[in-house]
């Protein structure tokens, strides 16, 4: 399939925009959000994975294999990826789906800076911003927020295929995956589904350098 019969299939929308083939694809679908007004980032799951941590950074501390040893369980429970919602035991997930279901606006704040604290964070997931975080907060309910970890639990894959841009605006958070040339991937033509199963608008940007 062609992008467009992918897109077609999936029922999310398809929006071609002029590119000027200068520096990274991503940044720059992302400013044409930020110039209408949104706040986002572009570093795929890691931007949703971080916000899920932060709604249960204590609770991923006490699950972590490291707690109550001489290793820092709280560096551990900050620097794990997404992955790490699919590796909790039954108990353990529900702990940490409890704490995303009552975690105060503030507590989520200090748990988001304390992660972002780390360089490797900065690193693998770049532009996250305190702005950003306290938008998708007021954005998306508890609930939804539970629903979103759980799919994560669910299998390990599911790490995998998010859109690049996370954005939100006006209390929507939307998601965006960048394409120039490719076409979606497998992953992805799962990710996709799930998310607007969710309730999430989710749509792909294609970059034309030819428009």
């Amino acid at each position: 399939m062609t992008l467009s019969e992918q897109c077609k299939k999936l029922s999310i929308d398809l929006n071609i925009v002029n590119w000027n083939n200068k520096g990274k694809p991503e940044p720059y679908a992302l400013e044409l959000y930020v110039n209408q007004g949104y706040r986002g980032a572009y570093c795929e799951g890691g931007a949703i994975g971080v916000v899920l941590k932060s709604l249960c950074l204590d609770a991923l501390t006490e699950s972590s294999i490291f707690f109550g040893t001489n290793f820092d369980a709280r560096e551990d429970a900050c620097l794990k990826g997404m992955v790490v919602f699919s590796q909790l035991e039954s108990n353990k997930l529900k702990l940490v789906l409890d704490q995303i279901q009552t975690t105060s606006k503030s507590i989520f704040l200090s748990s988001f800076r304390e992660i972002l604290s780390y360089d490797l964070i900065n690193s693998w997931h770049p532009g996250l911003t305190i702005e950003f975080a306290s938008d998708v907060y007021d954005a998306v309910s508890k609930s939804e927020f539970v629903r979103i970890a759980e799919w994560v639990s669910l299998d390990s894959s599911h790490r995998n295929g998010w859109p690049d841009l996370t954005v939100v605006s006006e209390n929507k958070l939307s998601f965006v995956e960048v394409k120039t040339t490719d076409k979606l991937h497998a992953s992805q033509m799962t990710t996709i589904p799930a998310l607007k199963e969710m309730g999430f608008n989710v749509s792909v940007i294609k970059l034309d350098s030819k428009t």
